[in-house]
């Protein structure tokens, strides 16, 4: 029990489409209806110049109150500075202890992405937490010395009341709206097409399983205003390499680059059959997460940051993968192409799903990974430190 509300600033992106300010809007939406702290919020400068804040009216109303929200007008009695951008500052601030949200896809930590004052100064200063969202991302905090104690894997979450299974008849008429007939697969996966995304390893996948079987379709999410061309991404890497044999089935493959809505997105899960993720390295992957609430049977990679919560849904495929580093030391997890190959075509030959059994199987595993249930962890961990 806290005598006062505890005083929280944050600090971080909320207008743009970037995961750090799609979690940064719920965190504060969350926050702010939890009587145990008192929430400011300091809007921070996008990392790119080439990124561009969107309106405030183009995202749900339920985030209305967290958009507003401005700074602290007495920064004096701070208790807590949150930070959730990039890079990852770690100056002490003037009051308060400080929490920065930091993840380390590569299991390193990459001295280029912080700022401020050296790591080891803020890995050994007794006021100064790290959030990350995954075992896998909090590795290499333990490697260079930070106290368990001050590394909070916490993490990220859904909204309970948007995310259910799709009934068949629901499927069905989402895909009429963008001319997908009923009887085709459509396998999806949401990613920039940079090496740790596996996008390369996938589309090789499908190529070969596109050989073989009609009937099928890939429809790609990227986000071209922050990364380019997902698609072109993954194709010009030298690490995707098709046999001479098996073309790019171009046909099959829908992209979509631009921004959606919330309610745009949520119809893209809506009329896919399964979700395919055999990502390299991810500091927690929130697609997987989407993708599995909303009912989808899927393919991820075994071994990385999502073991912390695919488990607790009944009905994954993992991708067995081989430890792999680069020249900088980074790691990652090379997934087994043929396995997922094999995979997609279980997948496209499996019987049609049982919508209720998942959709029950869904709500069970979901309730430990709402944002109101992942707000009320990080509010605990502040109380318990504070």
């Amino acid at each position: 029990m806290v005598a006062r509300a505890l005083k929280v600033q944050v600090e971080g992106w909320r207008f743009i489409n970037h995961s750090y300010a799609v979690v940064n809007r719920n965190h504060l939406r969350w926050m702010l209806q939890d009587p145990r702290l008192e929430v400011s919020h300091k809007e921070m400068p996008l990392y790119s110049k080439s990124w561009v804040n969107k309106p405030a009216d183009e995202f749900p109303q339920h985030f209305e109150q967290a958009l507003k929200l401005g700074p602290s007008h007495t920064p004096e009695a701070i208790d807590w500075v949150f930070r959730i951008d990039f890079p990852y500052r770690l100056e002490k601030p003037e009051h308060g202890k400080l929490l920065v949200f930091a993840t380390n896809e590569y299991q390193i930590i990459d001295q280029t992405k912080f700022s401020g004052r050296s790591t080891q100064a803020a890995f050994e200063d007794p006021d100064t937490y790290f959030m990350t969202p995954s075992l896998w991302s909090a590795r290499a905090f333990y490697e260079h010395g930070v106290a368990p104690e001050r590394v909070w894997v916490i993490p990220h979450g859904v909204d309970a009341e948007d995310f259910r299974v799709s009934s068949a008849e629901e499927k069905a008429a989402y895909r009429r709206q963008v001319g997908i007939p009923d009887a085709e697969h459509v396998f999806l996966h949401v990613g920039a097409g940079t090496f740790n995304k596996g996008l390369d390893v996938l589309l090789m996948a499908f190529a070969a399983h596109c050989k073989r079987h009609e009937g099928s379709r890939l429809m790609v999410k990227g986000m071209d205003g922050l990364y380019g061309n997902a698609i072109n991404n993954a194709t010009k890497s030298p690490t995707f390499q098709l046999p001479s044999h098996v073309p790019f089935p171009s046909d099959r493959v829908i992209y979509v680059g631009g921004d959606l809505s919330a309610l745009q997105v949520d119809r893209m899960y809506r009329l896919a059959d399964s979700y395919l993720s055999p990502y390299r390295a991810e500091g927690f992957n929130m697609p997987v997460l989407e993708a599995l609430v909303h009912g989808l049977p899927l393919a991820v990679t075994k071994g990385g940051s999502t073991d912390d919560f695919v488990g607790a849904f009944e009905y994954s495929h993992f991708i067995d993968s081989k430890p792999g580093s680069l020249h900088d030391d980074r790691r990652y997890l090379e997934p087994d192409v043929a396995q997922l190959l094999k995979t997609l075509n279980q997948l496209k030959a499996g019987s049609p799903p049982d919508h209720g059994a998942i959709g029950r199987s869904a709500q069970r595993a979901m309730r430990k990974f709402t944002w109101e249930a992942i707000v009320d962890s990080l509010t605990m961990r502040m109380i318990s430190a504070g």
